[in-house]
């Protein structure tokens, strides 16, 4: 049956009773699972590439130019001198006398009738152009200022009187005579200069050709004939003897000496140079790729379950 007191938790989600008094009771256990993660560092290998420069001898062929010597067959002068015989021409000079004609100048003078300028002065009458300076009228059209009288509209300020509205302090208006300037257009009288045209005369002197004739002496030729000696040159033949001497060659003997060259063959020295095939070794650097294991550090996480037993007081519902 259930008690007559009220919980001071609330209400029971259940009622159990029992004979006998109230005992302690045991405390009550919870079984719960809880989860949990455990971090571990494992290296692991890693492989990277490291290049690396390796040195290497290669060879190599270089040409060498070295001196060289050969001994060659020349051929060298060798000169003698030896006697030989040697015909030579001699001139001999010979005189003898030969004929000719030759061509003399001589002058003759000719008697010839040839006419002759004579020249005299004779007056003849020229008609002549002159230029001379006669006086002439000369009219011309000139602009001269003149005075003349006009009448224009000029603006003047004149005092009237108008009337106007006035407020005074009773509530009446009135009206009153109120000065005022005004501006009108009345006539004024001024001069004015205009350019009016006039005709002017004036004498000038002009040029004027006159003819009038005069007597000029002129030079007049006349022919007259005369008699005028004329030398000339003609040529005459004459035999002339000359002596002319004539170049006759003569030939003799005589001994001369004369150079001899000859050749022989002579061992000669020729230097010179060779090119000589040479191998050397060049060092070379190359570089290279080269794996490597590392160990790399990597963050290992276990996930696991662990289930932990709480106990309680079933009264308080405290922790122990």
């Amino acid at each position: 049956m259930y008690g007559g007191y009220g919980s001071p938790y609330g209400s029971p989600m259940r009622q159990t009773q029992h004979a006998g008094e109230c005992v302690p009771l045991h405390p009550a256990e919870v079984a719960i699972t809880v989860p949990r993660v455990v971090q571990r560092t494992v290296m692991e290998p890693h492989t990277v590439m490291d290049t690396v420069v390796e040195a290497f001898q290669v060879p190599r062929t270089v040409m060498d130019v070295v001196p060289h010597h050969e001994t060659v067959m020349v051929p060298e002068e060798r000169r003698s001198t030896v006697m030989v015989p040697h015909t030579v021409h001699d001139t001999v000079h010979e005189e003898r006398h030969v004929e000719r004609t030759v061509m003399e100048p001589r002058t003759v003078v000719d008697h010839i009738t040839v006419p002759r300028p004579v020249t005299r002065m004779v007056d003849t009458p020229e008609a002549r152009a002159e230029t001379v300076m006669v006086p002439k009228e000369h009219r011309t059209t000139v602009m001269v200022p003149e005075v003349h009288s006009e009448t224009i509209q000029v603006p003047r300020m004149e005092m009237r009187t108008r009337m106007v509205d006035k407020v005074i302090m009773v509530p009446k208006t009135i009206q009153v005579p109120e000065h005022y300037h005004e501006q009108i257009m009345v006539p004024e009288v001024v001069p004015r200069t205009v350019m009016v045209p006039q005709e002017r005369v004036d004498m000038i002197e002009v040029p004027d050709i006159r003819e009038h004739t005069v007597m000029v002496p002129r030079p007049v030729t006349d022919m007259v004939p005369e008699t005028v000696e004329v030398p000339r040159t003609v040529m005459e033949p004459r035999t002339v003897l000359d002596t002319v001497i004539e170049p006759r060659l003569v030939a003799r003997t005589e001994m001369v000496p004369q150079e001899h060259v000859d050749y022989v063959q002579v061992p000669h020295i020729v230097e010179s140079t060779r090119q000589v095939e040479r191998t050397v070794m060049d060092t070379v650097h190359e570089e290279r790729q080269v794996p490597r294991t590392e160990m790399v550090p990597h963050c290992v996480q276990d996930h696991f379950e662990e289930t932990r037993m709480l106990r309680f007081d079933p009264q308080t519902g405290a922790q122990f």
